[in-house]
């Protein structure tokens, strides 16, 4: 059975991570049986998560070529339909979720400090899961805060104060919403790999329990909500 390696759950989330939880959505939209593995990701290749186990025991990293790997093995591909056009479109819209907008999260996690100590029970549970003693993950979650605001930095989203970026988050919600508009998918008619994306990074927005503007900001965008309801009555009721 394929095996995702990631973090823990939480908020009603298979997982912390958006990443992660594409790739979870995407099984579940393929229909694959799969099982969990809690995995620590400073010993993962790339030093990320979440990574896959295929059946022959191979294992792949990194969740957009996880989901290509998975989708090149499939005599009907999710994706077949769209035109170059579309293909494009989708692309960008991926790509400002997952290189602009997690960073947006990233920052609401680490640099702003309610934000922090917010997410501290869910790295707790992510520690406890990897049988960390508490002396041990105490320094551990305060250099790998530190780490994680010097690659912000380095990126450019640190250099930002909290209002900016939390207006560059309403702007990239706004922007999904209108992407999705009254479609039941992100491209229509038909689901295609690219709803993997927006549901996770929606989700991660919505339903963490987060005191954030740009959270209730998500949750007044009727259509986004709705797209939620229908990805996660179909894909997540266990």
């Amino acid at each position: 059975m394929l095996v995702v390696h990631g973090f823990v759950p939480a908020w009603g989330l298979p997982d912390f991570s958006p990443f992660c939880n594409k790739l979870h959505t995407y099984l579940r939209m393929r229909g694959l049986e799969y099982e969990t593995k809690v995995a620590d990701s400073r010993k993962a290749p790339l030093g990320k998560l979440p990574g896959l186990q295929l059946l022959d025991g191979t294992m792949v990293y990194d969740s957009r070529l996880i989901i290509e790997r998975l989708e090149s093995e499939n005599p009907e591909p999710m994706d077949a339909h769209l035109t170059r056009r579309e293909r494009a479109r989708a692309d960008a819209m991926r790509s400002a979720l997952e290189e602009h907008f997690y960073f947006v999260l990233v920052y609401l996690h680490f640099e702003y400090e309610r934000g922090w100590q917010e997410f501290l029970p869910v790295w707790k549970d992510y520690g406890a899961a990897l049988g960390m003693p508490s002396f041990v993950l105490r320094p551990a979650l305060f250099f790998a805060r530190r780490s994680v605001l010097r690659d912000l930095r380095g990126q450019g989203t640190g250099r930002h104060d909290l209002e900016t970026v939390r207006r560059f988050g309403k702007e990239l919600v706004t922007s999904l919403a209108d992407f999705i508009g009254d479609g039941p998918y992100v491209m229509g008619e038909r689901l295609t790999t690219y709803d993997a994306t927006a549901y996770a990074f929606a989700a991660q927005i919505v339903q963490s329990e987060f005191t954030c503007p740009v959270r209730e900001h998500a949750k007044r965008h009727e259509s986004l909500v709705a797209y939620l309801d229908r990805m996660r009555e179909r894909y997540f009721v266990d």
